[in-house]
């Protein structure tokens, strides 16, 4: 799967809604339709195998 719909996916199952991922800044936004925290989605990126910062 590509490196942004792999993000973008794993985000949507934490219920975030209009994820978008650009690879090339390194930028994710989001549109948070209940409360999910920082850590958690800072995780779940982690835990795909990517890196935060």
């Amino acid at each position: 799967m590509h490196c942004s719909k792999r993000v973008s996916a794993a985000l949507k199952e934490l219920g975030l809604k209009k994820v978008k991922v650009d690879l090339d800044s390194g930028i994710v936004t989001f549109k948070e339709n209940k409360n999910v925290s920082s850590q958690l989605i800072e995780q779940t990126i982690i835990d795909i195998g990517y890196q935060i910062g």
